[in-house]
């Protein structure tokens, strides 16, 4: 709450604010009460009609906000806003948890194994919330939201159970955390911003699985400088058919791109980095290993890159080979990283124009490889380059990889299929091929003399 009040970090305006927690400051007693004022005042400033505050294990029972009129809840709590019910969950200790059925959970803490990894590697979701909403009869939640583990942050696509026509259903799982890794005494990451469509909200009988129109993604806004603001990031969402038409919702690339096919360039983030681009119909178009001297030097170069990436595509499109007259039919719509240095976040951030995805190492690590080769950091990255030279010969437009294959650029070729396959670009399944051993189906290619 201190670190939210002291920059005045301003949210899009919409229709219901959810903070997931810990919003009080550890100190004296006037030190705590003086910050929840300012916590108060900062919450009277946010344009939302609904304003609910989860409490978390740093906060107390009893607070009042009297300037921003926000609702504290405490205990388990059903609301209905917009034809959403909201199933809200606040910090709990012992006892048998029950979280009643809902479109979408809000938490504090994140359900065991999902989005809960600390800094030390331990799991600290909760094994407890994990099971009520396991053990429901009704359908899953579309979407769950939650904070607690700092370097949890990030969105996942889980399967909850659910019976019958619902077993298949995917909730939405996001980790909206904004603090720094560890004990938190600074924000690193911005506010997520959900579209829910309205046609998503509570089920129909005869349509227990209807598409869901909800468009995610963590809006990172490194070290929340005074002079960024949030931006609403664009729709985690398929592209139209035709690959063309991507609709604008935040970002100042949107209308720009409105009438061409989207593409996806994605980042595995640092200095020493990789880097692939998607088209909107799944063809892996480049990928390369990238090397940047030094933070200034990526502010730089990466507008470079996406500029000459982007031209690069478009002369191919236009069957020339110079790109500088080329007409625009293709546009980096989106961008995905994986890393969490907030510096060069933002760098790639402004570079683009628009709030990049967040993709965490885990996440699409659990979709593309097998246990054993999660098994360790190590073991996770050799299997990458393996992988990867799949993904290459079977969803590239270039010819099948010879040689070594670099960790950053096998990561970021891995990390952008992923993506690729979550916006609806790519549909195999399974998204591997293996022989029956488990192995990885590697192309046969002949070395160059």
């Amino acid at each position: 709450a201190e670190a939210v009040a002291a920059v005045g970090l301003p949210l899009p305006e919409g229709d219901v604010l959810l903070h997931l927690g810990d919003f009080a400051v550890d100190g004296g007693a006037r030190h705590r009460f003086e910050a929840l004022e300012r916590f108060d005042d900062w919450l009277s400033l946010q344009r939302f009609d609904h304003k609910l505050v989860l409490r978390g294990n740093h906060d107390p029972f009893n607070v009042a906000f009297p300037r921003s009129n926000a609702t504290l809840i405490t205990q388990p709590t059903l609301a209905t806003i917009g034809g959403w019910t909201l199933s809200l969950v606040p910090f709990s200790r012992g006892g048998r948890l029950v979280v009643p059925p809902g479109d979408l959970i809000a938490s504090h803490v994140p359900p065991k194994r999902i989005l809960d990894r600390t800094y030390s590697g331990d799991r600290a979701g909760s094994s407890a919330l994990r099971g009520a909403v396991e053990r429901w009869t009704a359908p899953p939640p579309r979407v769950w939201l939650c904070g607690h583990i700092h370097e949890g942050r990030g969105c996942e696509r889980v399967r909850f159970g659910g019976r019958g026509l619902h077993a298949s259903r995917e909730t939405l799982v996001i980790n909206a955390a904004n603090a720094n890794s560890g004990r938190a005494n600074r924000l690193v990451h911005g506010p997520v911003v959900l579209d829910l469509g309205a046609e998503t909200a509570s089920p129909v009988a005869d349509s227990p699985d209807s598409p869901t129109e909800v468009a995610a993604a963590a809006a990172a806004v490194a070290a929340v400088p005074a002079a960024v603001s949030p931006i609403r990031p664009k729709p985690l969402a398929p592209p139209e058919a035709t690959g063309t038409g991507v609709q604008d919702r935040g970002g100042e690339r949107g209308t720009e791109a409105a009438a061409v096919g989207a593409l996806l360039l994605a980042v595995d983030l640092g200095l020493r980095s990789g880097a692939s681009l998607f088209s909107a119909d799944g063809e892996l178009l480049r990928y390369e290993q990238l090397r940047f001297a030094d933070e200034t030097a990526l502010r730089e170069e990466a507008p470079q890159l996406i500029a000459s990436w982007e031209a690069d595509v478009n002369a191919a499109a236009a069957g020339q080979t110079s790109s500088a007259a080329a007409p625009r039919r293709w546009a980096i719509t989106h961008v995905a990283i994986e890393g969490g240095d907030p510096p060069l976040w933002e760098a790639w951030g402004e570079a683009h124009g628009a709030a990049p995805l967040s993709v965490s190492a885990d996440e699409w690590r659990r979709h593309l490889l097998t246990r054993k080769e999660r098994s360790s950091g190590s073991c996770a990255k050799a299997a990458a380059r393996l992988v990867a030279r799949q993904v290459v010969a079977d969803f590239g437009a270039m010819e099948a990889h010879v040689g070594a294959f670099k960790t950053d650029a096998a990561e970021a070729v891995l990390m952008g299929y992923y993506v690729a396959y979550r916006l609806g670009w790519t549909t195999r399944e399974p998204p591997i091929r293996r022989f029956s051993n488990g192995n990885v189906v590697l192309p046969k290619v002949t070395a160059k003399k």
